[in-house]
């Protein structure tokens, strides 16, 4: 900041609201420009002026992080950084400071250095950090660098020198000006916290912090007992279960009601019914979290190939149901609580009735999976898409769904599905309609 001036300094100028935000765990405080102001005004605000699709980022993922790890071997070499104050390394064109304006004590101070608050600064600080990783991979020949604007992940092979990823950085950064955080900077080790996530090269584990697990837990069982909340209220318990989704993609599916219900929601102050569905998801949570550790393996990088595994399954509604995997099969006709389920639905289509066979070839099959991404092919488009988004529309297919992704979750592995034509299905029809010849 420059100032303090007792008249603005140019002509014409913006003036925006400020505020301090301090991050829940480490309590450090970070002065906020609310460039968003002014709220619902004919009056444009700075952000609103700054193109979005210009600005917009992906970030980088634990996936990312875990396939660079599975890349460099077992046992790969793990550091960590963190730019100090990382915005502030960044300055403001001169041209644009007086458009970064705040009024305080009958004074006026005008931002510099890139602001929290503003829509464009992690498009453009992420431009030095991707400027970074390129020199560190191209000049020095790291073989693994992968950032989240102001963290460094450095992944090395067992076989390289300990200390060559971390000591490789620290050289760089010091040659170029750019400040690295002393508590932040960790390694070389093979268990490292990246992302609120413990990854192990070691084990090819990565797990959630034991304390968050717990927090968790007990957030859900505060809920499980209370007939309303906030949107606000809600959204924070959506935050935590979308973090914990970081390393049980298949928690997803327990989230759909919930998430649908938050979104009728208008106002963050506006309460929420937890009806019987919230109750029902945050219950499946709960039953999760009590039977896991917090520890997930990594998952093989590939999809098994139906030639592989050769899983087909199919259903015939008037006869039965049927499964093929790898030389081994199962056919029934349907159980008559299925039929009487199938009569009450409000999906009498045959989707439901081809989900079936798919849940029961998980539950004879599915502690084969571990650590794999299974593809299922089904002869239905609808049950395709159902599996691989997670969710369906119809409440009792929903049951079904959420029995499948809770064998996933147990058994650590994922599922996707791919449509196949119904001649190059020939086994699983067969096995349908109960005719084994």
């Amino acid at each position: 900041m420059i100032g303090p001036f007792k008249e603005p300094p140019f002509s014409p100028f913006r003036i925006s609201p400020v505020g301090i935000a301090t991050r829940k765990y480490s309590g450090k405080k970070r002065l906020i420009i609310d460039l968003s102001s002014p709220h619902g005004s004919h009056i444009p605000s700075i952000n609103s002026i700054i193109p979005a699709p210009d600005f917009s980022m992906k970030y980088a993922s634990i996936d990312q992080a875990i396939s660079l790890i599975r890349k460099a071997g077992l046992g790969a070499w793990l550091s960590k950084a963190d730019i100090t104050s990382a915005f502030k390394v960044m300055p403001i064109h001169p041209e644009f400071w007086r458009f970064f304006g705040i009024f305080w004590k009958g004074a006026y101070y005008f931002a510099v250095r890139l602001t929290f608050g503003c829509k464009s600064s992690p498009k453009i600080f992420d431009s030095l950090s991707k400027t970074l990783c390129w020199i560190l991979i191209n000049n020095h020949k790291l073989p693994y660098v992968l950032h989240l604007l102001d963290d460094f992940l450095i992944i090395t092979p067992p076989s390289s020198p300990p200390s060559l990823g971390l000591s490789t950085l620290v050289q760089v950064f010091n040659e170029l000006g750019v400040p690295l955080s002393k508590e932040k900077t960790l390694g070389p080790c093979t268990s490292i916290e990246f992302l609120g996530i413990t990854l192990d090269s070691i084990s090819f584990q990565a797990s959630l912090p034991s304390e968050k697990v717990q927090l968790i837990s007990l957030l859900l069982s505060n809920y499980l007992l209370a007939d309303r909340c906030t949107k606000q209220q809600l959204l924070a318990l959506l935050g935590h279960l979308n973090y914990a989704i970081r390393i049980i993609p298949q928690g997803k599916s327990f989230l759909s009601h919930l998430l649908s219900k938050v979104t009728s929601i208008p106002s963050l102050h506006d309460k929420v019914t937890l009806d019987e569905g919230c109750k029902m998801e945050m219950h499946l949570w709960q039953q999760f979290l009590s039977s896991w550790n917090g520890i997930s393996f990594f998952y093989n990088d590939y999809v098994s190939q139906p030639e592989d595994i050769q899983l087909y399954t199919d259903a015939a509604p008037s006869t039965g149901f049927g499964g093929y995997y790898s030389g081994r099969w199962f056919a029934s006709e349907w159980p008559p609580e299925f039929s009487h389920l199938a009569q009450q639905s409000d999906s009498p289509s045959s989707t439901l009735f081809e989900i079936y066979p798919v849940i029961i070839a998980a539950i004879l099959w599915g502690h084969e999976w571990s650590k794999h991404i299974i593809l299922i092919h089904s002869d239905n488009s609808a049950v395709v898409d159902i599996i691989n988004k997670g969710r369906s529309r119809s409440p009792t297919i929903m049951q079904f769904i959420r029995r499948l992704t809770l064998i996933s979750a147990q058994n650590q592995f994922l599922i996707r599905a791919a449509h196949i034509p119904g001649y190059h299905n020939s086994i699983a029809d067969s096995l349908s309609c109960l005719s084994f010849q």
